[in-house]
C-alpha cells in the first residue's frame, strides 16, 4: 500500500523524472504532467494545461526550472485543481514558499522540497537518493507532508529556516557544481603540462574520492592534507609559478582559506606568515 495520497510531478526534468523513478518503485501513486508528452517518461503522463491530468490528485510536486515557478502555479490556480486539502511544493534550492503565492487564496499548504543530491542521469537516482539529505521549508502541513514523503524516498529532511533558501543553495553550489568546474580546471592544468588527456581526465578521481571519504570522517580541518596543511611553503611557491595570472589568483584565495582553515595550532608562526605573504593578494599588498 502507498504511503502518500496521488502524487502529480509537473515538469520533467532530471530531478522530476528521478523521483518519479523511486516513488514508483516505492509503489506511490504518482503521475507527470508535462507540456509535451514523450514515450520515455517512467511514469503516466497528461498535458500540464488538462484539469484531467490531476483528477483524484492531493500532493503537487512542481519541478519545473526556478523562473517558471510562478507561472506555472499561477496556471494550477487558473485551473481550479488545488484546495484546502492539497500540498504543493516546489523542488527549487534556492527560493521557499513565497514563490507560490498565486496559490496562498486556495487554502493549500505551500512548501519546497529540495533533494541535495546530483545525478546528471535520472536512472541513477535509485542508487544515490537513499541516505541524502532534503532540505525542507513551508507551512506546517506542508512540512508534515515533507517528511512523509521524505521517509518514502529514504530522504534525510532538514529543516531551513524562513530566508535562509539563498544562502542554503549557494553553499550546495559551492559543494556539488563548483567541485566540477575545479576539477575541469585541474584536468586542465595537467593537460596543459603535457600529461595525456586521457590519463588527465581520470588520474584525480580517486583522490577526489579520498578527500571525500576523509570528510565522512574528519571535520574539515583535520580533512584537509596537501601543502599548506603541511606548512611547505616551497611547494606553493612552485605552484603559484606554474600558474597562469586568473589561475594563480583562484589559488591564491583558496589557498589563504585553506590557512585560515589550518589555524595557529598545526604551524609555527613563521611558516604562517611566509604561506600568507605567498598568498596575498597582490592588489592589496
Amino acid at each position: 500500500m502507498a504511503s502518500i495520497p496521488k502524487t502529480v510531478l509537473i515538469g520533467a526534468g532530471r530531478l522530476s523524472r528521478g523521483l518519479g523513478m523511486v516513488l514508483a518503485h516505492r509503489g506511490a501513486p504518482v503521475r507527470f504532467a508535462v507540456r509535451r508528452l514523450t514515450a520515455d517518461l517512467p511514469v503516466p503522463s497528461g498535458p500540464i494545461d488538462d484539469p484531467a491530468t490531476y483528477r483524484g490528485v492531493r500532493w503537487f510536486l512542481i519541478g519545473v526550472p526556478d523562473d517558471a515557478i510562478w507561472g506555472v502555479a499561477r496556471q494550477l490556480g487558473a485551473l481550479g485543481v488545488v484546495g484546502p486539502r492539497s500540498v504543493v511544493l516546489h523542488l527549487s534550492g534556492v527560493y521557499g514558499r513565497e514563490v507560490l503565492k498565486p496559490l496562498r487564496l486556495t487554502g493549500a499548504a505551500l512548501g519546497s522540497f529540495h533533494p541535495l543530491q546530483s545525478f546528471a542521469l535520472p536512472a541513477t537516482a535509485p542508487e544515490r537518493l537513499p541516505g541524502a539529505s532534503v532540505g525542507i521549508e513551508g507551512d506546517p502541513p506542508a512540512l508534515r507532508a515533507a517528511r512523509r514523503l521524505a521517509r518514502l524516498l529514504g530522504l534525510v529532511p532538514v529543516a531551513i529556516p524562513e530566508g535562509a533558501k539563498p544562502a542554503y543553495h549557494a553553499a550546495a553550489t559551492i559543494v556539488s557544481s563548483y567541485v566540477v568546474v575545479l576539477y575541469d580546471l585541474a584536468v586542465r592544468l595537467a593537460e596543459g603540462a603535457g600529461i595525456d588527456p586521457i590519463a588527465a581526465r581520470t588520474m584525480y578521481r580517486p583522490l577526489l574520492a579520498g578527500t571525500v571519504a576523509n570528510l565522512e570522517l574528519l571535520p574539515p580541518a583535520h580533512a584537509l592534507t596537501g601543502a599548506v596543511r603541511r606548512g611547505d611553503v616551497a611547494t606553493v611557491k612552485a605552484h603559484l609559478a606554474s600558474l597562469g595570472r586568473a589561475d594563480r589568483a583562484l589559488y591564491r584565495e583558496l589557498g589563504r582559506r585553506a590557512l585560515a582553515l589550518v589555524g595557529r595550532r598545526h604551524l609555527d608562526p613563521d611558516r604562517i606568515a611566509a604561506l600568507a605573504a605567498l598568498l596575498a593578494d597582490p592588489d592589496k599588498r
